[in-house]
């Protein structure tokens, strides 16, 4: 599925030739400086993020599950696992806000840019990785 972007051009250059067919001036053939133009957002790399973040967010909840779950024997692993999950605990609860402001953030500016459609995907992917 296509993400298209409008934006306002800062050089006199022509169109992207990877942008939509429909234009916002249709009878110039060049984008021109503080005119608004439209280009196809690169999906592969998008995709590529979202992939990355989950196999890391994965990554790390496994190993910690392990840690937690799995190593059960000696008192001494028990102590440690309780250390770790109350260590997890805190950050969690440290860090969410802050990355809940910046998620606020880089979606407004998502907005601005690209639309509602654009949005939408970045709200399903923050919220994904939130609750990985």
């Amino acid at each position: 599925f296509e993400r298209i972007s409008e934006e306002i051009s800062f050089i006199r250059a022509r169109n992207p030739p990877y942008g939509p067919v429909e234009q916002p001036n249709m009878e110039l053939k060049m984008r021109d400086v503080n005119m608004p133009f439209r280009y196809l957002l690169p999906q592969v790399p998008l995709f590529f993020c979202l992939a990355s973040a989950s196999v890391g967010l994965f990554t790390v909840s496994y190993f910690i599950n392990f840690m937690l779950l799995e190593d059960q024997g000696h008192k001494k692993v028990v102590d440690i696992c309780k250390l770790i999950s109350k260590g997890v605990v805190v950050y969690l609860e440290r860090t969410i806000p802050v990355i809940c402001i910046f998620l606020f953030l880089a979606g407004w500016y998502v907005f601005v840019t690209a639309g509602w459609g654009t949005l939408s995907c970045f709200i399903a992917g923050a919220a994904l990785n939130l609750i990985s």
